[in-house]
């Protein structure tokens, strides 16, 4: 896959990726400074970024934040649906704003998407109104107990570029990871979080792409009405806080050689959890790891989603993780289409 990788991404297009995943810099001019580590140019920077958004390698440069700490709900829904209905089901759902991602996938329940609310109780209607809307009955509401990683991002840097240039590890994208190596980000954290006092306007406006030009935080002061400084300043603040998950970059797994996705649904004994948590948030091909409410006719538990080149390294990658933690009893679901990804619409959920 890497191979694949550097026949589409020069090595300084993949630097720059890795540099905008990691380490965005909260100054006046972040593409200067993101040049200056590359010895590439603020022009050069700004072109390069261009040309990979127009690839839709790039989905997104910006901020990334924790919205359970902005205090919404969330869940995860999954629908039995007839597959004659598919495509109108699908459609319904993906009117909703409060609805970022929807997928079709290899199972009774086929259709799944996650959606947010202001709140639990008006997440709870939201969810009888489209069951409702959709008159599909099957339907689980799998709530999330504990978040134990969201990280979505890629390594595109093999290990003899690595070495040659005295970057640090990180994950190559093709191989199971040797015993200890850490994924960029691994911090378990809690399912509840207080809701934190935040000013709305800068969330709506921090929360839209961050504009490709020579002093892109002094074009999102102007709309807020402020000095640039002030931007950087509640940014920083956020960060400390931990509202802001991230800011930087969000690529296109698919356009980047990761074309297969697959949730894996766990069924796990609760003493059990926090072990198979560790072992499965240690693989970097693990971009997501939650816990989450079950049902007697569905009893899984923790799930993961693994994005891979192809499905014969994902099946590797899944039956060295059910060897290593012993779970004998799981449930692979492979993404057959995307049907809704987008970012959170925060604008009619943040009162």
């Amino acid at each position: 896959m890497l191979e694949k990788i550097k026949k589409m991404l020069k090595l300084q297009d993949r630097l720059l990726l890795r540099e905008l995943q990691n380490n965005f810099p909260f100054s006046g001019r972040p593409y200067l400074e993101i040049g200056k580590r590359l010895r590439l140019s603020e022009e050069e920077v700004i072109e390069r970024i261009k040309v990979l958004k127009k690839k839709k390698i790039i989905r997104y440069i910006g901020a990334i934040f924790d919205t359970k700490k902005l205090g919404l709900a969330s869940s995860l829904i999954a629908m039995s649906v007839p597959c004659a209905r598919i495509k109108k089901v699908s459609n319904i759902i993906n009117s909703y704003p409060q609805v970022s991602h929807n997928y079709l996938r290899n199972n009774k329940f086929n259709l799944w998407f996650t959606l947010s609310a202001a709140s639990k109780r008006e997440l709870l209607k939201l969810i009888h109104r489209i069951k409702k809307r959709t008159r599909i009955g099957e339907a689980l509401n799998l709530a999330t107990r504990k978040v134990f990683k969201i990280d979505a991002r890629f390594g595109l840097i093999p290990s003899a570029e690595i070495r040659r240039l005295k970057l640090e590890d990180e994950w190559l994208g093709g191989d199971i990871p040797a015993s200890g190596r850490q994924p960029l980000a691994l911090r378990p954290e809690g399912g509840c979080t207080k809701k934190m006092k935040t000013d709305r306007k800068f969330i709506l406006e921090l929360n839209k792409p961050l504009p490709i030009s020579q002093r892109p935080f002094k074009s999102v002061a102007k709309r807020l009405g402020c000095s640039a400084e002030k931007v950087l300043s509640v940014l920083r603040d956020y960060k400390k806080k931990g509202l802001l998950r991230r800011f930087g970059t969000i690529l296109s797994h698919k356009n980047i050689g990761l074309k297969t996705n697959a949730l894996v649904a766990w069924m796990v004994p609760e003493k059990k959890i926090n072990s198979v948590a560790k072992v499965l948030v240690a693989y970097p091909q693990i971009t997501h790891c939650y816990l989450r409410s079950t049902y007697s006719f569905w009893p899984y538990n923790l799930y993961s989603m693994a994005h891979t080149a192809d499905k014969k390294t994902c099946h590797r990658l899944i039956l060295a993780i059910a060897r290593k933690t012993k779970i004998k009893d799981f449930k692979v679901l492979f993404t057959l289409k995307e049907f809704k990804k987008t970012k959170s619409n925060l604008g009619g959920l943040l009162r």
